[in-house]
């Protein structure tokens, strides 16, 4: 089950939306999904769409990216919606950050997850993993820094490239 708000926040892309899709995977399956970009959306057109019931009941799903940009324009009426957010409706934030020193944070660590997608310091022992968890490869440590030193540290290109090395 869905909690009502979700923060995915780092540097890396790939681990945000490795971490959506397995927040939507836990979705019903009948969920309508609404993707709103925080730059451009309206306050009242995101929650006109998480206050209002699902078509066929299923529930919603609003994902926002660039989450920020939006909570710096709205604030006041953000902070306000995560203080008693929609029961029916699952808001999921994507940003770089959100400062935990913030109102919006902890009103979202109180009624939901904060979920961290920074690229990890250890990025050899992630290939390591990766390759072993994804792909059924087993990487020794030096042959990974190798990958790392080669291909930087871009997860989803690395990622493919562990895939290609599984064929």
């Amino acid at each position: 089950m869905l909690k009502p708000v979700y923060a995915l926040t780092g540097d890396s892309l790939y681990l945000q939306l490795e971490k959506l899709s397995e927040l939507l995977r836990m979705a019903p399956v009948d969920a309508q999904r609404h993707d709103v970009d925080g730059e451009t959306a309206e306050l009242a057109d995101v929650l006109d769409e998480l206050r209002s019931f699902a078509m066929f009941g299923g529930g919603k799903v609003v994902v926002m990216r660039d989450a920020e940009e939006f909570i710096s324009r709205f604030r006041e009426p953000v902070q306000d919606y995560l203080a008693n957010p929609s029961t029916s409706a699952t808001l999921i934030l994507r940003a770089k950050s959100i400062p935990s020193n913030q109102k919006v944070y902890k009103l979202i660590q109180k009624c939901g997850e904060i979920i961290d997608c920074d690229t990890p310091k250890d990025f050899t022992r992630w290939i390591v993993q990766r390759a072993k968890e994804a792909h059924g490869l087993a990487i020794a440590m030096d042959v990974a820094q190798l990958l790392a030193e080669l291909l930087g540290k871009d997860m989803g290109r690395m990622d493919n490239e562990l895939a290609k090395l599984a064929l």
